[in-house]
């Protein structure tokens, strides 16, 4: 690869990878699946959050789309609703 190797590619590799999910996610319903889940782990400051938000852009404003796992049971509820609601207005 040209300008900096095959370590530039793998710099974003979390990037390109959530951000092709989230373009992936309407072929759920061809596929006829409900969901599918991404989980990344490791160490502060490696990128995971900031990769989770540049997928977000694809669906809105990331700022008011993610949401924590630390949050009340009724909120997620609240906030599945909202969420189910949006994905049958866009079938």
């Amino acid at each position: 690869m040209a300008g900096g190797g095959a370590g530039r590619y793998v710099k974003h590799i979390f990037a390109r990878f959530v951000l092709a999910a989230a373009f992936a996610t309407p072929l759920l319903r061809i596929c006829k699946n409900r969901n599918f889940m991404i989980y990344f782990w490791g160490t502060s400051g490696g990128g995971k959050t900031a990769a989770q938000r540049f997928a977000l852009t694809v669906w809105g404003n990331p700022t008011r789309l993610m949401k924590s796992f630390y949050g009340t049971t009724n909120g997620l509820r609240a906030c599945g609703r909202v969420q189910q609601r949006f994905s049958a207005r866009h079938q």
